[in-house]
């Protein structure tokens, strides 16, 4: 079974979607790129922000509401599992407890709740003001790699359409990215074009403990290198880096074929889209760990199994003691 996708956001992303699949769709360097949104200045952050923020993947679709106040956030979601797929072609999709991820900024702690058992796992989360100076620090491609000449070009064009539209009281920005991969003398890479069609507003939404994140929905690492690539990059960029959150996101894929036309893959688009946004205080126990929970090493989140699944399990046990009595 595959499992939600993560992450616009995921990381997290927009999680455990945060924190999702991405990786295995995109190729490395490309989110990198196209969430490069580097913050310059936005409005201050509201006393408090719900939002609920909706994604599809392809043919897949997930929601998460996301708490913000005070340099904390929390994130509610349910993983979702693909099985097959069912004879009327539909997906047959399972999901999980309902779960609560927390972050303190100020604790350098994180908290996963399963809001269904009552239970939580919780780690260090320590990202210092050094760290977020070593972050910044860092090119956004790396130089490491093999020595001679580029052999990919990554050409990432920013431009503002100028259109503008209200957005719960907002003013939204039209913002269309291109990020146009060309394979030069000796590259491996297949030429590949990603359009980015986005609406920003200027909301701050990151928080102090995460120097890598964006001002967007999703967090994502815009200086993460291509695991085990033998490449070297070209970067050149056109445009004003986008400041804002995204409230209205699209991806589409273009491939480029041997004979130079372009087609878009299809299936391959990404959408989110805000569809809650609300600006008041919140309750400061929304950020905490109810005294109720039980601490565990690990949540469960997964579904509840089906018949065939506790079927199998117990047939497995069963299987296992006979062995043992035997022998």
């Amino acid at each position: 079974m595959i499992k939600r996708l993560i992450n616009a956001g995921g990381a997290e992303a927009i999680r455990p979607a945060s924190t999702f699949l991405l990786l295995l769709i995109f190729p490395p360097l490309i989110p990198a790129l196209l969430l490069s949104n580097v913050p310059l200045e936005t409005a201050p952050r509201a006393a408090g922000i719900i939002m609920t923020v909706q994604y599809e993947y392809g043919e897949r679709n997930s929601e998460e509401v996301i708490y913000l106040q005070d340099d904390h956030r929390r994130k509610e979601y349910r993983d979702e599992y693909y099985g097959t797929t069912r004879a009327d072609g539909t997906a047959d999709v399972r999901y999980g407890p309902r779960v609560a991820s927390i972050t303190r900024c100020d604790l350098g702690q994180k908290f996963d709740l399963n809001l269904e058992d009552r239970q939580y796992e919780a780690w260090p989360y320590t990202q210092t003001a050094m760290a977020k100076a070593e972050s910044a620090a860092q090119p956004l491609i790396p130089q490491a790699g093999p020595p001679g000449p580029p052999t990919v070009r990554i050409e990432v064009t920013r431009f503002d359409t100028g259109e503008r539209k209200n957005f719960f009281g907002h003013v939204a920005r039209h913002v269309i990215t291109t990020t146009k991969q060309t394979r030069l003398a000796g590259s491996n890479f297949q030429p590949l074009e990603f359009v980015s069609d986005g609406w920003y507003i200027d909301v701050e939404t990151r928080l102090s403990c995460e120097p890598w994140a964006t001002s967007g929905i999703g967090l994502h690492d815009r200086r993460m290198p291509p695991r085990g690539s033998t490449e070297k990059y070209d970067l050149v960029e056109k445009g004003v880096p986008e400041s804002g959150l995204e409230v209205e996101w699209t991806l589409h894929r273009i491939l480029t074929e041997p004979d130079g036309t372009k087609k878009e893959l299809v299936g391959s688009s990404n959408e989110t889209k805000i569809t809650q946004f609300v600006e008041r205080a919140l309750d400061p126990a929304l950020f905490e760990v109810p005294s109720s929970y039980r601490r565990v090493q690990t949540i469960d989140r997964n579904p509840p199994m089906t018949l065939t699944e506790a079927w199998d399990t117990t047939r497995i046990w069963l299987k296992g003691m006979t062995d043992r009595l035997i022998h």
